[in-house]
């Protein structure tokens, strides 16, 4: 078997990415792992003891040899059935892991090479924040791929990042102990030990920066080099969604999606658009809830906000100077 026509969703962490992706992995068109595909850019890690670090990979990067790599990575854990995905998860999960591990990885060989032999193709379905920093590699190394970018305003993309930053259990990021650079770490707002989220090429830079700042140099990155990824790529070959679109009338912004992917808007696609899934949050979307943060944002509105703008947003304002001014 060979993948054929893979989608990816880019965009930036705590932007809706694992929504749309649960959204569009419910149907049996796509094979998706059950979490994010860290595990294929083993290869590239500058230590594997971070499998989530964001190596920034251009085409440059690509090698001959990487076809192979990349078939074999996917083959070892995507799955087109909830059934086989939900027992990947609990091995992956299990609080037995280190029991189910040896037979994890017995299984994941068995299907890479079961799946090798195997004619046919398949159609992957990836959702792996860090791809917002390898477009131009993934465009690369499948030249027949789409990519969904999903975007988030400022305001409340930021805001979010800053709760997860705060978070000590849902976002803990605890692997990443072993970094000497956590011996450095004095961001202002934040009390944790690790660094959170995505390492952006100069993340170091950042080490004694105010959280705001930390987290907006986060969004902003992720989308510079996003659209740098797509700057020079044919625009049938990605779409931007905008995570506020999605939220207010998700069954039109996801057929928008399926027809863009070439896919069927099944049964099982419909039925998560019409009741949408609670995925990373604990509440409901609300565009004020940015107003948690205010000053922090208000902090940081002039280094985002040109990029806001690109992107179709509105400049953040202080909501009480605009209500002045009407």
């Amino acid at each position: 078997m060979k993948i054929i026509k893979p989608v990816f969703i880019i965009g930036c962490p705590r932007s809706g990415t694992t929504l749309l992706y649960t959204i569009l992995k419910s149907t049996n068109q796509f094979w998706a792992s059950h979490s994010e595909a860290h595990f294929v850019w083993e290869k590239f890690l500058p230590d594997v003891r971070d499998p989530m670090y964001a190596v920034y990979l251009t085409e440059n990067d690509y090698s001959d040899e990487d076809e192979e790599y990349l078939n074999n990575k996917y083959s070892e854990r995507v799955y087109q059935h909830d059934f086989l995905g939900n027992i990947s998860q609990y091995a992956f999960y299990s609080k037995l892991r280190k029991f189910t591990n040896p037979i994890y990885s017995l299984w994941r060989n068995f299907l890479r090479v079961t799946r090798k032999i195997m004619p046919g193709h398949y159609r992957v379905l990836d959702k792996t924040p860090p791809n917002t920093y390898r477009v131009r590699y993934l465009a690369k190394a499948f030249p027949d791929a789409k990519f969904i970018y999903i975007t988030r305003n400022a305001a409340t993309n930021i805001s979010s990042l800053i709760e997860g930053w705060k978070s000590s259990s849902r976002f803990n990021f605890k692997f990443r102990e072993f970094y000497p650079e956590n011996n450095e770490l004095d961001i202002k707002g934040y009390d944790g030990t690790v660094w959170k989220f995505t390492h952006a090429p100069g993340w170091k830079e950042y080490l004694k920066k105010p959280l705001e700042e930390v987290c907006a140099f986060q969004w902003l990155s992720a989308h510079q080099y996003s659209l740098e990824g797509f700057e020079n790529m044919d625009q049938s070959r990605f779409m931007q969604i905008k995570y506020e679109e999605l939220i207010v009338n998700p069954p039109k912004a996801i057929q928008e999606i399926c027809n863009f992917a070439e896919v069927e808007y099944d049964d099982a696609i419909r039925k998560n658009s019409e009741n949408l899934p609670v995925v990373s949050t604990n509440t409901k979307p609300d565009p004020k809830k940015w107003l948690k943060n205010r000053d922090l944002i208000l902090n940081i509105a002039d280094q985002v906000n040109a990029m806001n703008l690109k992107l179709g947003y509105e400049k953040i304002e202080n909501p009480e100077v605009q209500k002045v001014a009407s």
